[in-house]
């Protein structure tokens, strides 16, 4: 799924890049657990969107997410 929404629309500054991310998984999260929508999410982004990220807040993102 690529991220959309935030260079031409300029939806950049009020949603940014990170953000929209995070809404992506966790909306693919909230509605998997109630159906199976595909058996992986694969997020497609620029290289200049990819190069904004704050990878190391994102991957804390993703282990809170984690089952304990």
């Amino acid at each position: 799924m690529p991220v959309i929404g935030g260079g031409m629309s300029r939806m950049s500054s009020i949603v940014p890049t990170q953000d929209s991310l995070r809404f992506t998984i966790l909306s693919f999260m909230f509605a998997s657990r109630k159906n199976l929508v595909c058996s992986e999410l694969r997020i497609v982004m620029r290289p200049e969107d990819y190069e904004k990220l704050d990878r190391l807040e994102l991957q804390s993102f993703l282990t809170s997410l984690k089952p304990s």
